[in-house]
């Protein structure tokens, strides 16, 4: 895998898909869409067996969903 695929990918995700995270957008439409992204990339790629970019982009995408997870759940006011 190239350097240039995978961030390009990581741009595709980021902006079509992740980037809705104010937008109102379920966590299972999120997950959905990403699926079909995802799988499509992992067909285009199946024939390379390398597990280092896979991992570190897997890593990637979770820190991202936890991102648009707490953003949807807003901003916690602390009462004294």
């Amino acid at each position: 895998m190239a350097p240039k695929a995978i961030t390009k990918l990581k741009t595709r995700i980021r902006i079509r898909i992740l980037s809705r995270r104010t937008r109102g957008h379920s966590l299972a439409q999120m997950i959905a869409s990403l699926k079909e992204k995802l799988l499509g990339w992992k067909a285009y790629f199946d024939e390379a067996e390398v597990l280092s970019p896979v991992r570190d982009l897997d890593k990637w995408i979770r820190r991202r969903m936890r991102s648009c997870v707490w953003k949807q759940w807003g901003r916690r006011s602390i009462v004294s």
